[in-house]
């Protein structure tokens, strides 16, 4: 019987081997100061509720990795992302530089960086709800970029842990008229945030072309999308907040808005 190769996740090469690359990158997990045994804490939301389907999981992000990236990319391109992502990243992550001052150039970068570091997340975590792999292929290679209909948003607050993360398929789904729509949520859409320090990043999707990203005003500044209508809707974020706090408030308040 002939043994079939595993395929890298972002390339699908079977010739280079394949490394076990940490969702986090080293740079990073060393720059925030996480010892061996830190606690990372993940949650998953339902798409029907929002509610979390479980609660929140504890693991160690230097034992978070995946083993499905070749050493031609981990090596390659992706190392080279890292790199230009470093100095862009850390001044944000720190409150030092504030998300209005980027550059288009930049803008990319952190959203590919983003992009990235929130599929490797759904791949690697143990909810089985991974991200679509023609949205982790369109990242390969220096020329890779997000899906242009994915949105990448940030924001810079106050934090308690040093990193965290979750996935939820909370979507307030609205009319022009700002009324609930009924839609029921597709399985394709996701949304996945991240947190490192006062830096909060979003990488979400909706698959319908129809209906546009509705960010709430004060809380997601857009550094990707396409389709995106920047203005402010009414939400009770008391709503909103549970067990993960302003990391899940953060991903649930970006709305979709449909047409009539």
């Amino acid at each position: 019987m002939v043994a079939v190769r595993a395929k890298c996740l972002f390339c699908g090469s079977e010739a280079s081997p394949l490394t076990k690359e940490h969702i986090n990158p080293r740079w990073l997990l060393g720059y925030l100061g996480l010892p061996a045994d830190d606690q990372m804490f993940q949650g998953v939301a339902s798409s029907e509720t929002g509610d979390l389907v479980e609660k929140p999981r504890v693991h160690s992000s230097f034992n978070f990795v995946h083993g499905h990236v070749c050493e031609a990319c981990n090596s390659g391109w992706m190392s080279r992302l890292e790199a230009a992502a470093k100095p862009v990243l850390i001044p944000l992550i720190e409150g030092s530089r504030e998300i209005e001052t980027l550059s288009n150039e930049e803008k990319r970068i952190v959203s590919k960086w983003a992009a990235k570091t929130a599929y490797l997340h759904t791949w690697a975590g143990p909810n089985k709800d991974p991200v679509q792999v023609d949205h982790v292929r369109q990242l390969y290679g220096d020329d890779g970029l997000p899906p242009r209909d994915v949105g990448v948003f940030l924001k810079q607050a106050d934090y308690s842990k040093q990193t965290s993360y979750v996935q939820t398929g909370q979507w307030p789904q609205l009319t022009p008229n700002e009324q609930p729509n009924g839609v029921r949520t597709p399985p394709d859409a996701y949304k996945i945030a991240l947190q490192y320090r006062r830096l909060y990043m979003l990488v979400a999707f909706w698959p319908n072309s129809a209906s546009q990203l509705l960010t709430l005003k004060g809380m997601h500044t857009r550094i990707w999308a396409q389709g995106v209508v920047d203005e402010s809707w009414r939400c009770d974020l008391t709503e909103l907040a549970g067990p993960l706090g302003r990391i899940k408030t953060f991903a649930d308040s970006l709305a979709v808005l449909h047409a009539e």
